[in-house]
């Protein structure tokens, strides 16, 4: 399996292929060949054809070359990933705008390098030398279309190649040759020809090439190596097997490389036998071995080193968000090595806001803290769905009222106004609604006792996945009303992630670190992050509903947890072979320091930042189907679910506004509107989508136009 070296980035290409366990793809075979038979000639795209690279998103290759040009030039390489790409894309509008030229050569992208990275100016040579070196290491065969050029070749049936790429044909005929290919009469590449496939124009010249000859040609873009080569009277067949996709997710540097090497090993390995169909679990299983694999390693390295630092005494992992980072902490030997006693435990936003609302209000006044909890509102909820949920049915005075300011208690509470006068309402009751919160707060103090947060000693680590450190807050607060003053303990929280909104929560809940987003940036500077919220929250819950309340049993207290079909379905049908492929990984790479393509030294938060954004900014069409489909509840009951990406593609532009505010995955909800868009729809709505997310970076806005 290839894999990177820091220690020698150029030479650690490994020649194992992931590619060497395929299957020959015998109908395609029998089909090519039997058409073969009735032209005179066959023409192979090459790349992602007859060759495809070892990256899950072909321009990664650029990423390799910055890591290797940093271990020849030092910090001159800083930012070459994306330099690169500039510079193509500038070189490439010049020729089009200047000369009418379909394509560039390699020499006119060095050309632009300097004026996007000018320090690059003194490496040219360099540049050029680990730039091919890289190509070369990590182009592989496609069997099939190798097996496809011998068949070809022991039935006297001509070949030549064609491909819009900007290297030289010297090049890819070296490449092709050192991978296996021979006897081909022509390769005609478009940094030569001038002329591209994707144009049209490179047909053109095939056919002067070759006058008068029938021509079958095979590859993988359905506009380039099929419908334009059809308008030029050529038969065309389509090959998928090894098609890779472009992505456009932030941040493009070198920190991307694990997970695109590891996802693009995985892909490949899983396309071993022609025949096979990616079912469901399959996905879930596959993403998870890749970004949940590198998600929890990285996450376990950044803790392992925390509760050193802060020498944490114990570590309370906060249902259910918490269910999964336990695992792997568990899975990973972290428990032996650190010797820190784990705790799962079994808190949800209810019992927590409940039990802090009534410590901190009083019969002749509610905190409005609290009263915001009891309001929150999606705009599905209704007046008596918000009072079953905080317990407060069967008050007859309040329900009364209620009846008399919304007209039912079966009417929505909308914010603002609906959740508005829900508040002023509660809080006109607010002995009767204090009193009945007494229950929550004892069943809630009496479960924390039993867990040690009321007696243990030192500093108690809290993990979650973070956001905005409310629960460490309420938990705080109702440790330190219990406890007496002379013995305090410290409440350290450990997060995936904090915005800026946790800094408000910061003196009340006390310390708090996040490994991967930071409150101290602005969330919309945190993208791959941000975006990723609500798709983590979805593939890390346990395998149990949200809890409620506690019980006593005997002596000891026992969560009540509720009870819900459609998580419950959905953590069978997806979540739990996410999770199963995460802790798989997770547990080969502590065990043995590698897994696949993967190197535990390697995982880095930097890496995890690029794994989150390659798949919540720019996701493939099998992840924005697969992800896009998770339900998911915004509000603390847990009964409503919507899916990650809504239904439909708002007609207007207020709409689209409100939509998007509501969406729980913004940037796989606007792609999924352009793939929707009619054309009289697409123009208005790319520029709106660049108007309102303009902090996504111009490498993301690309795709939209």
């Amino acid at each position: 399996m290839a894999c990177w070296s820091h220690d020698d980035p150029m030479a650690c290409w490994s020649h194992d292929d992931p590619m060497a366990c395929w299957s020959h793809d015998e109908t395609f075979l029998s089909e090519c060949l039997d058409r073969a038979r009735r032209v005179d000639l066959v023409t192979i795209d090459v790349f992602d054809t007859a060759l495809t690279r070892l990256f899950d998103s072909p321009a990664d290759l650029f990423a390799a070359v910055e890591r290797t040009l940093a271990a020849r030039i030092g910090d001159d390489a800083s930012g070459f990933a994306l330099a690169r790409e500039d510079a193509e894309r500038a070189a490439r509008i010049a020729a089009r705008d200047l000369r009418d030229a379909d394509e560039i050569t390699y020499e006119a992208i060095l050309d632009r390098l300097p004026a996007h990275l000018p320090r690059l100016a003194a490496h040219r040579q360099t540049v050029r030398e680990v730039e091919f070196a890289a190509e070369a290491a990590t182009l592989r065969a496609v069997p099939d279309l190798r097996e496809l050029t011998r068949r070809l070749a022991d039935a006297g049936i001509a070949c030549a190649f064609v491909s819009d790429m900007y290297l030289p044909a010297g090049f890819l005929a070296e490449r092709l040759s050192a991978c296996g290919f021979s006897g081909w009469t022509a390769l005609h590449v478009s940094s030569e020809t001038g002329a591209t496939k994707a144009t049209g124009r490179q047909w053109a010249v095939v056919r002067a090439h070759h006058p008068g000859a029938a021509i079958l040609h095979v590859g993988d873009d359905q506009h380039a190596d099929i419908d334009l080569p059809r308008r030029h009277g050529i038969e065309t067949m389509l090959y998928a097997r090894a098609r890779s996709a472009r992505r456009f997710g932030l941040p493009f540097t070198p920190a991307v490389l694990p997970f695109s090497i590891a996802r693009r090993d995985q892909v490949l390995r899983a396309r071993a036998d022609p025949a096979a169909i990616e079912d469901e679990p399959a996905f879930w299983t596959g993403l998870g071995r890749t970004l949940g694999g590198i998600l929890l390693a990285g996450f376990v390295r950044w803790l392992e080193t925390q509760v050193a630092r802060h020498r944490v005494s114990a570590l309370y992992f906060s249902a259910r968000d918490g269910w999964l980072t336990r695992q792997a902490w568990q899975a990973s030997g972290a428990p032996a090595r650190t010797g820190i006693a784990d705790h799962y435990l079994h808190v949800a936003r209810r019992p927590l806001n409940l039990a802090r609302g009534y410590l901190t209000g009083a019969p002749d006044r509610l905190d409005q803290a609290l009263l915001g909890f009891l309001a929150g509102s999606d705009g599905g909820v209704t007046v008596r769905a918000a009072l079953r949920r905080a317990g407060l049915e069967g008050i007859p005075a309040l329900e009364a009222d209620l009846v008399a300011g919304f007209g039912s208690l079966d009417s929505r509470l909308v914010w603002p106004d609906g959740t508005g006068r829900f508040e002023h309402i509660l809080q006109a009751h607010a002995a009767a609604v204090h009193g009945a919160l007494a229950h929550e707060h004892a069943a809630l103090i009496g479960y924390l006792r039993q867990e040690g947060l009321l007696t243990g000693a030192g500093t108690l680590g809290l993990v979650d996945l973070g956001w905005h450190a409310s629960m460490q807050r309420s938990l705080r607060t109702l440790i330190d009303a219990e406890r007496p003053v002379d013995d305090p303990v410290a409440l350290h929280g450990f997060y995936y992630g904090l915005w800026p909104p946790a800094m408000g929560n910061r003196y009340a809940a006390g310390p708090a670190d996040a490994a991967f987003a930071s409150d101290f940036r602005a969330a919309e500077s945190q993208s791959a992050v941000h975006d990723a919220v609500e798709i983590l929250e979805e593939l890390h819950t346990a395998p149990h509903g949200t809890v409620l309340s506690y019980r006593k049993e005997g002596e000891r207290w026992t969560p009540i947890l509720a009870d819900s079909p459609a998580e419950l379905a959905q953590h069978a049908r997806a979540t739990r072979h996410f999770q199963a492929g995460a802790i798989e990984t997770l547990t080969e790479l502590f065990a043995t320091g590698r897994c696949g393509t993967l190197r535990l030294d390697d995982i880095t938060p930097e890496v995890v930042r690029a794994t989150l954004g390659a798949i919540s900014l720019s996701p493939q069409q099998d992840e924005l189907a697969h992800l896009g489909g998770l339900g998911h509840c915004g509000t603390f009951d847990h009964t409503r679910f919507e899916t990650l990406i809504p239904d439909g593609l708002p007609d207007d532009a207020e709409s689209r506004t409100l939509a998007l505010m509501r969406a729980g995955w913004r940037s796989g909800t606007v792609m999924r509107w352009v793939e929707r868009a009619s054309p009289e729809q697409s123009a208005p709505l790319r520029a709106w989508i660049r108007h309102m997310m303009p902090h996504y970076g111009e490498r993301v806005m690309r795709r939209f136009g």
